[in-house]
């Protein structure tokens, strides 16, 4: 037993005195030391109260199975391909980290980066759909390729009055009345006849008293576009009338080339319808007699 004398000293045995310092050892110090409990260290101290110290890593910095850092790929690969599904082993795997006083922030960039690209990958792919159903249709037109086209047109033979000539030879021209020179006859077909108050034709209808071309102008150096044919006569012959010869319908007159028959010089034609189109004809060798100078002018 170690008793404890007045100058602090604990002398060893039972001296009464204190080896130390010689000083007397006072009992009831010595009796109360005796009761007093010792002070609390390591060496004392209930072992459910002593927490073990952490154990250091192995030599090498080896990490013992179950205590090192989880994985990222599950997290990264389900997060990939499932979405949302991906936050299930994030927050699993962020929480083991933490556990074991690791970093956690790994797992969450795992699970929101892939999200992220396949929102951005879903949106490109919508938007590409979209623009390919609303791109017009561009129609590309055909060029116009131009191929010769030869028609023949055959006409059938028709009984008429009238030949059209586009370029009449010079000896169809030359038969025609107005082209040659008579000598002056004018009682020719009989007494030239005295003008009457009445018209001579009532329907403006007139007979053609000898074969002559119809002309474009009032001129016969214009183009003939016809020819009215005449094969029967008056008494008298060429130019005198007859019921039996070709009439024409008379719109107007006008002046043109002077045109020398038997019934003397004479400037006047007519312009009359023929075959659809707008002629002319000489007066000279149209029955027209007094009706003439009642005509309106062209």
């Amino acid at each position: 037993m170690s008793m404890i004398c007045p100058n602090g000293h604990v002398p060893e045995g039972d001296e009464r005195y204190c080896q130390q310092c010689g000083s007397l050892i006072d009992r009831g110090v010595v009796q109360e030391a005796e009761h007093e409990p010792a002070p609390m260290s390591a060496d004392n101290m209930p072992t459910a109260l002593v927490r073990p110290a952490p154990s250091a890593p192995p030599a090498g910095g080896a990490v013992p199975p179950g205590h090192g850092q989880p994985s990222i790929a599950p997290t990264l690969i389900v997060s990939l391909l499932c979405g949302l599904v991906g936050l299930w082993p994030a927050i699993r795997h962020s929480h083991m980290a933490k556990q074991r006083g690791l970093p956690a922030g790994r797992y969450w960039w795992a699970f929101g980066v892939p999200l992220f690209a396949s929102v951005v990958v879903s949106v490109a792919v919508i938007v590409a759909l979209g623009a390919g159903r609303s791109t017009p249709t561009v129609a590309i037109a055909p060029v116009p390729v131009s191929v010769p086209v030869i028609t023949t047109t055959t006409t059938a033979p028709t009984t008429t009055t009238t030949t059209t000539l586009s370029s009449p030879p010079t000896s169809s021209i030359a038969q025609t009345a107005e082209l040659q020179t008579w000598a002056n006859d004018p009682q020719k077909c009989g007494p030239v006849p005295t003008p009457q108050p009445t018209p001579f034709s009532a329907d403006d209808q007139y007979h053609v008293t000898a074969t002559i071309h119809v002309w474009s102008a009032p001129s016969i150096a214009s183009t003939p576009l016809g020819e009215i044919t005449v094969t029967q006569y008056g008494p008298g012959g060429i130019g005198c009338p007859t019921d039996s010869q070709p009439t024409v319908e008379v719109s107007c007159k006008t002046t043109g080339d002077t045109i020398t028959g038997p019934f003397g010089p004479d400037a006047v034609w007519e312009q009359i319808q023929w075959n659809g189109s707008t002629v002319y004809v000489p007066d000279e060798w149209v029955d027209t007699q007094w009706d003439v100078n009642s005509f309106a002018s062209c």
